[in-house]
């Protein structure tokens, strides 16, 4: 396959290859998914990645397949990709959507949600403290005392924090343990919490984060039509409204957040 690089993959003398790029259909109106192929590469840049995602939706097309959108994870790489494609990832102006090489439909272009929730409890994680609109404090400490907390009661507030939720540092890649902290479980023990204990005082923002974290990836994580959860139900007539009203209260939440040092959480390298 030409990866549009001019580079000659046939030599004896390229680089051993350190990771794999595997390109993965997933059927939206049936139940099947499908490797399309995988590159055994030691990095790819976004040029080389643009011409494979082309080429795969060529390829695509000739079968009859309509692709409506493509998910990938936060690298810098995917995003300059984007770019290269003709889509605008830029927050002040955004187009979220590139055309298709053949067709020119716009092909619309998803974060992956798993990646994401990560790189937020990440962001919590390691900076410690996340400012919000009204200069709110969100804390780690106040998840991290919740499961101290915990661990010398013996009882569980309905949470399933661990050593490894809090301590995740050799755990970065599991998806589990970031939703399971930025849950609604955690955000209820939280506000239970701060009506017992002084430590919890000024928990609610804190909270109040948790629980927002937890609708937006239970939004975009979804499954099926018929869920306990208000927020983890198919997109559907029903859901619509709710579900866009949200997504703007969600934008402005987001838009607000501050590092310690007042920077803007979604214009740093976080």
């Amino acid at each position: 396959v030409d990866m549009g690089s001019g580079a000659d993959f046939d030599s004896d003398n390229v680089d051993h290859a350190t990771s794999a790029l595997v390109f993965l259909i997933v059927a939206v109106n049936g139940n099947w998914k499908l490797p399309l192929g995988y590159f055994l590469v030691k990095g790819l840049n976004s040029s080389e990645l643009a011409s494979l995602v082309k080429k795969c939706l060529e390829l695509l097309h000739d079968t009859g397949v309509i692709v409506n959108s493509m998910t990938f994870d936060g690298a810098h790489t995917n995003l300059s990709m984007c770019t290269k494609l003709g889509a605008n990832l830029n927050i002040n102006n955004p187009q979220f959507f590139f055309p298709h090489p053949v067709s020119k439909e716009p092909v619309f272009l998803f974060y992956d949600p798993c990646h994401m929730i990560k790189l937020i409890r990440n962001t919590l994680g390691d900076k410690k403290l996340l400012i919000g609109a009204n200069n709110e404090e969100i804390k780690w400490d106040h998840i991290k005392n919740l499961y101290n907390k915990e661990k010398k009661e013996g009882l569980k507030a309905a949470t399933k924090l661990t050593r490894k939720h809090i301590y995740y540092y050799n755990e970065k890649m599991n998806v589990k343990l970031a939703s399971q902290v930025l849950s609604s479980s955690v955000s209820c023990a939280l506000t239970f919490c701060e009506t017992l204990d002084s430590e919890f005082t000024n928990v609610k923002p804190t909270a109040e984060f948790c629980m927002i974290m937890n609708n937006a990836f239970d939004i975009l994580n979804c499954r099926t039509k018929y869920s306990k959860s208000p927020f983890n139900l198919a997109l559907s007539p029903s859901t619509f409204d709710k579900y866009l009203d949200f997504t703007n209260r969600f934008e402005k939440y987001v838009h607000s957040l501050m590092l310690s040092s007042g920077q803007k959480v979604i214009e740093s390298l976080r």
